[in-house]
Parts: structure tokens; C-alpha cells; sequence
């Protein structure tokens, strides 16, 4: 009968996270409106749970054990996860899980490693766009940290402890993989204000063991086995595994009460203008004075220039997506507010290829804000193209205030 001694660990992939270099900002944005209380940071971040199976396997350098033949062995795993979101297409995602690792043997004996094991996972995820579709397929990738807590070995009828088989008490590992997230409000009806906002993600990923799992005792002639009174361990043993999960994720803003709207102190006008009722645009703190003013709301506008898109493109850059939290927090706290998106452009280059890109940058904004929470029956957008300018002129100035997103203000 072929002898085989007893030996495990686990590895698990880590993820690098990128930290998002600090674009390039086209006009001096404005300070974010603190007025309404809420760490910005707080409502990019989500926390959920994660399940699944990870179909786990060993690799042997040593000829000798390698030659065994190995099948996929299924395994549970289970835990916390978290989503950070630096931009619309870069997060990272660490999870801290109980997963099982180790190697099925079958060639006409059967040996398990069952090992019990805690993972840390560190990975980055790049999210890709489909287009008119709530799906956001991702690809992602990162180093993992195994720390073993227990388990079991056999061979046979054999057994003993993991412990006891002086396997490693850590590893390390590569996890690439892919995957995809849902809104889990486009799957069932959202059963309390806790979940709005909440996804679901499914990935599958590859678990590559990039450090050796077996322990200081097996290595230097020390690790004893029933058929074999000490024996030394040539070669290494990494681990292997196609993990298949499924999480829940809910922004932590859902749990966190937030302040009432802190309004700054009213600018002091060198004249009162009783003629200028109803101005081109508005700042969000001064929604808000007029809301609790009991002011009428209706038809003013919010006018963003700090919006920015990439050059002759729809895509949103990073350091917008905080302006448009702020709108997306004011609806939130007023929940009568209903919004027109106005996306406007200057008179650079042709007009119907402007009108175009207005309605495609409104839409942008109009999928961002329904990634944030905030129902499609409150939201509506529209171009405009160049036909609607704050300043006229063909000035740098002027063309600037004209590039804009307005945020319409249609019912309360």
C-alpha cells in the first residue's frame, strides 16, 4: 500500500488596494456643503455578509506526492465583508471569513486535510459598465492571509489533529477572480429603510498559496506519523482553491443617525435686490434656509460647475461624486423633494453633438444618484446642450459657467 504522512495549511490571496491618484481638476472647485452633517466618507463605505463554498486543493513541488491523484474538495466558508468605494469603477473590498481548506486524495487510499482556517482578504475590484443595465460586472484581485485554527488529517481510518501534524500556523496567497453586483431592491421589495441602498454581489475566485504550509516539525525530521516514526517533509505545499460566494452589502450610513442641517450664516448683501426673486442658481445651504424659512422651493435650481466629466465624454471623474453625495443626502432628509437633472455644455463645436453629450452627462449623474439610494420616481433628466448659457460670450470664463449640471427642483 503506498504510504502517504499527514500535512496542511492554508493560504489565502491579498488584495492590493490602489489608492486613486488625485485627478486633475479643470476649475477651483468649491468646498463641499458641510451644512447637512454627514461624513462623505461614511456613505461610500457598506458592510454586509459573505457565504459560499471554496473548492479546495494542495499543490506538492516533491514528484512523490504530486503524483497522488486530487480532486476538488468542497468546503464552507463564511464571514464579514466590507465595500470602500473610491470611485464609481475603484473599490476595495476586505473580508475576514471561516473558511475550510485542504486536499481529498484518492489512489487506493483516501486522505483528507480538513483544516479549519481564518482568512483576511485584502482585494482591489475595477468595476465595467453595462450599458441601460443595474448589473456591474467586476474584476478583482489581491493577496489573502491564512491563519490555521484547527482541523483534522486521516488517512483511512486514521486521524489526528492538525495540530498535532505541525502544520504552519499562517500563509499567504494570491485571489484573483470576477464577479458582479445587483441592487438588491432590483431582486425583491426593500423590507426596511436599513437595506435602501443595499446590493447583492456573486464572485467566483481562484485561491493561488504562494507561501509553504507545512511546519518547522515535518521540515527538520521531527513530525512523527503512524506509519512513518519521523520523517522529513522535501519540497513544498501550497494551496490551491476555486472559492464560490455570495454577499450582502448595506451602507453603513443606513445605521448612523445623522445631525439636522447646520446652515452657515447668512452672507451680508451690500443691497437688498427686491426685484431678483428667483435667481439662475442656488447653493444647497441655500435650499435649505428656504426650506426651513418655509420658502417656496419649487422650480429653483442648484447649479453645479464643480461637476466635471472627462473631455467630449459622459464619464463622471472621481472628485465629483462628492458634490452630487450632497444632493443625494439633501433628498434623502427632505423626502417630498422631487429633481430634474439639466445637463448643459458651452458653444465649443458642433451644437447637436453638444445637446447630445448634455443628455448623456445628465444620465450619468441620474445613474449615480440611483446607486445612491434615491428612487427613479423622484429623479428625471434632460439636455440642453449650449441653448441655455448663464454668461454670454466666447470667453474662457464664460464657458466655464456655462458648463454646468443643474439640479431642477420640480415638486415638494
Amino acid at each position: 500500500m503506498k504510504k502517504i504522512t499527514i500535512l496542511t495549511l492554508c493560504l489565502c490571496p491579498m488584495l492590493a488596494l490602489a489608492q486613486p491618484s488625485e485627478p486633475v481638476q479643470l476649475s477651483e472647485p468649491a468646498q463641499p456643503d458641510d451644512t447637512l452633517g454627514v461624513n462623505i466618507h461614511v456613505s461610500r463605505l457598506s458592510v454586509g455578509l459573505k457565504g459560499g463554498l471554496n473548492f479546495a486543493s494542495m499543490s506538492y513541488s516533491s514528484e512523490t506526492y504530486d503524483a497522488y491523484s486530487r480532486s476538488l474538495f468542497g468546503r464552507g466558508l463564511f464571514g464579514l465583508t466590507a465595500e470602500y468605494a473610491f470611485s464609481d469603477k475603484l473599490s476595495v473590498k476586505p473580508d475576514m471569513i471561516f473558511i475550510g481548506r485542504g486536499v481529498k486524495i484518492s489512489d487506493g487510499f483516501t486522505y483528507k486535510v480538513r483544516l479549519k482556517a481564518f482568512d483576511i482578504n485584502l482585494p482591489a475590484l475595477y468595476y465595467f459598465k453595462l450599458k441601460n443595465s443595474q448589473i456591474r460586472p467586476y474584476a478583482m484581485a489581491g493577496l489573502s492571509f491564512t491563519f490555521a485554527r484547527g482541523g483534522d488529517i486521516t488517512l483511512d481510518d486514521y486521524a489526528v489533529d492538525v495540530a498535532k501534524s505541525n502544520m504552519a500556523g499562517a500563509a499567504v496567497g494570491l485571489r484573483i477572480g470576477a464577479g458582479a453586483k445587483i441592487p438588491l431592491s432590483a431582486l425583491v421589495s426593500i423590507p426596511s429603510k436599513y437595506f435602501k441602498g443595499a446590493a447583492v454581489s456573486g464572485e467566483v475566485a481562484y485561491h493561488y498559496g504562494l507561501t509553504d504550509t507545512y511546519g518547522a516539525a515535518e521540515k527538520d525530521g521531527s513530525a512523527r506519523s503512524y506509519n512513518v516514526p519521523n520523517y522529513t517533509i522535501e519540497g513544498t505545499r501550497k494551496h490551491r482553491g476555486v472559492e464560490v460566494s455570495v454577499s450582502v452589502l448595506v451602507p453603513l450610513a443606513n445605521f448612523i443617525k445623522r445631525k439636522p442641517p447646520r446652515l452657515p450664516e447668512p452672507e451680508p448683501e451690500p443691497e437688498p435686490v427686491a426685484a431678483q426673486v428667483l435667481k439662475d442658481c442656488y447653493s444647497v445651504s441655500e435650499i435649505v434656509e428656504e426650506v426651513r424659512s418655509n420658502g417656496d422651493i419649487t422650480g429653483k435650481k442648484i447649479c453645479l460647475q464643480t461637476i466635471t466629466f472627462e473631455t467630449n465624454k459622459a464619464t463622471l471623474k472621481a472628485q465629483s461624486e462628492k458634490y452630487i453625495d450632497e444632493i443625494a443626502l439633501l433628498m434623502e432628509s427632505i423626502p417630498t423633494l422631487n429633481v430634474r437633472i439639466n445637463g448643459h455644455t458651452d458653444n465649443v463645436g458642433n451644437a447637436e453633438r453638444n445637446l447630445k453629450l448634455s443628455v448623456q452627462r445628465a444620465e450619468a449623474v441620474y445613474r449615480y444618484m440611483l446607486k445612491k439610494g434615491i428612487s427613479s420616481e423622484r429623479l428625471s433628466y434632460e439636455g440642453f446642450g449650449s441653448s441655455k448659457p448663464l454668461q454670454e460670450g466666447n470667453t474662457e470664463a464664460a464657458r466655464l459657467r456655462n458648463r454646468r449640471v443643474e439640479f431642477e427642483i420640480m415638486h415638494r
